[in-house]
């Protein structure tokens, strides 16, 4: 009779065992997942910003080109040109599309970009043609090198 005691000791230390063993592991699952959801978040997240980043280098590229033909056809005197572009992007479409492309980029662009978008408008207010079309291959390869594109 002295040894009665063994077997059921020995029964519930086993199943304290698993009752332990079976919440560390319910643990170390939901941290698990828990991490598997903030990393999915994170790449969500990252792929947000390179697309409001994209949409950024496009909108400031697109309101650049349409200022250089606004540009080059004052300079060859193509009124017909002009008044066709003028009357295709009204003044306050192309104030709108300004704003949107600097505050794209003020929101989402990098330094280097910033500060190349406003090297570009410097020399374009300047008038210096030469260095509009220096800055804006430097912009361009700029912009491909953040987003992952290569020149071609």
């Amino acid at each position: 009779m002295a040894w009665e005691w063994v077997g059921p000791t020995s029964a519930a230390t086993v199943g304290l065992g698993g009752i332990v063993f079976t919440w560390l592991s319910g643990a170390q699952g939901r941290v698990h997942a828990e991490r598997v959801v903030r990393m999915n978040q994170d790449d969500q997240d990252q792929a947000r910003i390179l697309q409001e980043k994209r949409d950024a280098y496009v909108a400031a590229l697109e309101y650049g080109e349409l200022e250089a033909h606004r540009r080059r056809y004052e300079k060859k005197g193509r009124q017909d040109k002009l008044e066709k572009l003028e009357q295709t992007f009204p003044k306050g479409e192309r104030v709108r599309m300004s704003i949107r492309a600097r505050a794209g980029l003020e929101a989402f662009g990098s330094e280097k970009v910033r500060n190349l978008v406003e090297s570009w408008r410097e020399a374009g207010s300047a008038g210096h043609d030469d260095k509009l079309d220096q800055i804006y291959g430097e912009l361009r390869e700029q912009m491909r090198a953040e987003l992952g594109r290569s020149g071609d």
